[in-house]
This record gives C-alpha cells, sequence and structure tokens, in this order.
C-alpha cells in the first residue's frame, strides 16, 4: 500500500481476514498470533536497525488480559473489578490505579506521579478533566453536524477558553481546531489524522501510524487526536480503543485495523460504510480564511468482506423456555381438566347412559379420555406457542 509521502506498508492476513503481519519501507515489520478466541498471543516486533521485540500475551478464562510479557524486558499485569473494567496495571514498580462510578465510567486514574480525574453529566457527558492539577470544563454539542455528542470547547476553572473544535458530519471526523490559531486536521482512509496545516494551509505536523495505532513516525509537535481521530491522553495512561498500551480488553476491529474502524467503541465497521472516513477532500472555513484538504489511502487489494460472528447458543434463555412451556402445560391440564369435568357433569344422565348402551362403558371412558386429550393439547399449544417464537430466537445472538 503506498502512502502519501512515498513510503509503503505491507500487510498481510489470515483466512480469518486478522492481520498476520505489517512490514514498511523503513524496514520495520511486526507479526501477530492469535488463539482460538482472537485474542492476541504474541507480537514479534523488528525495529528499524534490526533489533527484535517479542510481546507475549497471557488471559484469564473469562478472555480479560492479565500480563504482556516483553523478552528480556518489562512485563505488564492487569487487574479487573467486577464488572470487568481495568482495576490496576502494573509495569515494574510503577502502578496504575483505575477507578468507576456505578455507570462503569472512568472517575480517575492514579500514577505514581500524577492523578486525573473525570465528572459527568446526568446523561453520561464527560464535563470535566482535572490533569496534574489543572482543571478543564468540556462543552459538548449533542446534536452535532452528524448527530454525534461532540466535544466543541474547552474552558479553564476560571472560564477562559482554551479550545474549539469543529467536527464533520462523520463519527470521530475532526476538521480543524484552534487554540492560539486555527488549524486544520487532515486523514486517512481510516479516519486517522496524517497531517495538521494551519490558516495559510502550510503544514505544520504530519503523523504515521503502525496498524493498530501506535505513532511510527512524526514531524513536528504532538497532536491528542491521532489514529481514527480518537483523543489519547498520554499523561493519564489512555489511548485510543486499538492501542496496544490502552485498558480495552477486547479485540479491536476483529484485529483487521487496516480495513476495520471502530468509531462506537462496541463494534466494527467496514471503512466503506464509514460515512466519509474513505472520501479525499472536505473544507471548513476559518475565521482567517477556508482551509481546503483531506488525503487519503487505499489498500490496492480492494476490498474484503468481514467474517460473519459466530452465534452464541444461550444456555440461561433455553432452560427458562423449557420451564415456561412446563408451567403453561401444567396449567393448562388444572384449567382444561376443571372445566371438562364441569361439562361432563352437567351432561344428562339419559345420554350418558345411552352412549354406554352403545359403545360400552369401557368404549365411553375411551372416548372421554382422548376427547379430553386432544382438547387439551389444542388450547396448551395455543398457550404455549407465542412462548416458543418469543424465545426460540433469543437462544442464539
Amino acid at each position: 500500500m503506498a502512502e502519501a509521502n512515498g513510503s509503503w506498508a505491507n500487510y498481510r492476513y489470515d483466512n480469518l481476514y486478522r492481520l498476520l503481519n505489517e512490514s514498511y519501507s523503513n524496514g520495520r515489520s511486526i507479526g501477530y498470533t492469535y488463539d482460538a478466541d482472537g485474542n492476541r498471543l504474541t507480537s514479534r516486533e523488528i525495529k528499524v536497525g534490526g533489533s527484535l521485540v517479542v510481546t507475549t500475551y497471557t488471559y484469564g478464562k473469562e478472555d480479560q488480559l492479565l500480563k504482556a510479557a516483553i523478552a528480556g524486558g518489562a512485563t505488564t499485569t492487569y487487574t479487573y473489578d467486577k464488572n470487568g473494567n481495568v482495576k490496576t496495571r502494573v509495569t515494574g514498580s510503577a502502578t496504575t490505579t483505575y477507578a468507576y462510578d456505578i455507570e462503569n465510567r472512568l472517575t480517575s486514574v492514579i500514577t505514581s506521579s500524577s492523578t486525573t480525574s473525570y465528572a459527568y453529566s446526568a446523561d453520561g457527558r464527560r464535563l470535566k478533566r482535572v490533569l496534574a492539577g489543572a482543571t478543564t470544563y468540556l462543552g459538548n454539542d449533542p446534536a452535532g453536524p452528524g448527530g454525534y455528542d461532540d466535544t466543541i470547547e474547552e474552558y479553564t476553572s476560571t472560564g477562559n477558553k482554551t479550545a474549539t473544535y469543529v467536527h464533520g458530519t462523520s463519527a470521530d471526523e475532526l476538521l480543524g481546531y484552534k487554540t492560539a490559531a486555527w488549524y486544520s486536521y487532515h486523514e486517512d482512509a481510516l479516519g486517522s489524522v496524517t497531517r495538521l496545516t494551519d490558516s495559510a494551509g502550510v503544514t505544520a505536523s504530519t503523523y504515521r501510524y503502525d496498524a493498530f495505532g501506535a505513532t511510527r513516525a512524526q514531524t513536528g509537535s504532538a497532536n491528542t487526536y491521532g489514529f481514527t481521530s480518537r483523543e489519547s491522553e498520554t499523561g493519564a495512561g489512555l489511548y485510543s480503543t486499538g492501542h496496544a498500551g490502552g485498558t480495552n480488553g477486547y479485540a479491536y476491529a476483529s484485529n483487521n485495523p487496516v480495513k476495520f474502524v471502530d468509531p462506537s467503541g462496541t463494534m466494527y465497521a467496514f471503512c466503506s460504510t464509514c460515512g466519509g472516513y474513505g472520501q479525499s477532500g472536505g473544507s471548513f472555513n476559518m475565521p482567517s480564511g477556508p482551509v481546503t484538504g483531506g488525503e487519503g489511502s487505499a489498500d490496492a487489494e480492494g476490498p474484503v468482506t468481514p467474517p460473519t460472528p459466530a452465534k452464541t447458543f444461550h444456555r440461561e434463555v433455553f432452560y427458562a423456555m423449557i420451564a415456561l412451556v412446563v408451567v403453561c402445560f401444567i396449567v393448562g391440564a388444572i384449567f382444561i381438566g376443571a372445566g371438562l369435568g364441569a361439562y361432563y357433569s352437567l351432561t344428562s344422565e339419559g345420554s350418558m347412559i345411552a352412549t354406554a348402551a352403545a359403545i360400552g362403558e369401557a368404549g365411553l371412558e375411551a372416548f372421554l379420555y382422548w376427547q379430553l386429550f386432544f382438547v387439551y393439547l389444542a388450547v396448551t399449544a395455543l398457550w404455549c406457542a407465542p412462548i416458543v417464537l418469543l424465545m426460540a430466537p433469543m437462544m442464539y445472538s
């Protein structure tokens, strides 16, 4: 895959479209292996210059990452709370502790050198961030250009505006921002920020990323919004969703971050349907004049049909359905038996005697038994059918 600056990147996949290897024109390459559940088992990185870094990952019974060990280097261990949130991350003697509120929203990140805390509104919007003693209030637009709840302004505790952001109509689509001056974002086909230009259109910074979001090349200043335009807070140890140093424990983008993105943070999406990620243009008017731009890179292999996720059989739903069906039959037997008993008790004695005379007493008993049985089946089937129809699809998802 050719990149805008003339360099290239090659990607190789397995039969499940998971990334097996990424290699670059500067000589750097990274290979990956996975277990049967799609968890990354190893990464084998050959750095520029030829040095080798091998990382091995260990998981618990619920597929939670427990340990990431670099051969001959540091080992990072993770612990989790009862809701599955990362509670601690320990690398050597450095410990990072995370705390959450009752709705599993991150409220604090504590390291040996700093504490970062967050506050939220009643509807879940992040309103405040306190990092290294500095308080930042976030102004959100719940009805942004694309209907997304985007951060559009940042303020100090004294009310001074420190940043303004302009968003496009797609998820995680940044067009520009202003601190001391206006800058325009330029994104690749994945939506990752690859270049910043000033109000005159002059390039101020450039960025390149590896497949899972680590910055592999940079000129100019660092940028808070990078890989797939997701925000990173390195001071708090928070990285974009796909970054190997982050705290999100699930297999990002089905282990194919070159073709898939994750705008919601919960479900990957194919880039050709990501609402503009593959577009090569865009503009917004800054106070000092319009800045247009955008650059894209496309994989020469063409689109790949994403694998169909395997469905899970939910035993608890199956057992609940069986229990309800049994209860339905029992209740049906009680009501049908009582109803038919009352019916036959009201039947005239002469009619019963006449019937018995015609078919015999044993025949009458058999007739009444089968009549009761078929009526019971018909009525209980009508009661049970809606239960089965409603719950059967829920057994697989």
